[in-house]
């Protein structure tokens, strides 16, 4: 849980899930999300080996956002969570 924890982490993953994404197609992803705590979550999820950031065309100043093996091994983890909030949302 501790990988998972803090905000934005899941909501990410969950985004990174559909395929590689910019940092600033996340940025219009997750609006709600400040420029500093993207950066801070995708640096943890990188240290954490969930995440990679992979050049874009060989260009090193571009990248994307990819899951590892081991993030995409949470996608399960990521739609059970999801799905229980849809069948428990209003009740809290």
């Amino acid at each position: 849980m501790n990988v998972l924890g803090g905000k934005w982490k899941t909501v990410l993953l969950a985004q990174l899930k559909q395929g590689p994404k910019r940092y600033g197609d996340l940025r219009q992803l997750v609006p709600r999300l400040s420029q500093k705590m993207l950066t801070q979550r995708l640096h943890e999820l990188e240290r954490d080996g969930l995440v990679d950031r992979l050049p874009v065309d060989g260009e090193a100043r571009y990248h994307h956002y990819v899951l590892t093996g081991l993030g995409a091994s949470l996608q399960p983890v990521l739609q059970a969570l999801y799905d229980w909030g849809r069948t428990h949302e209003g009740r809290a």
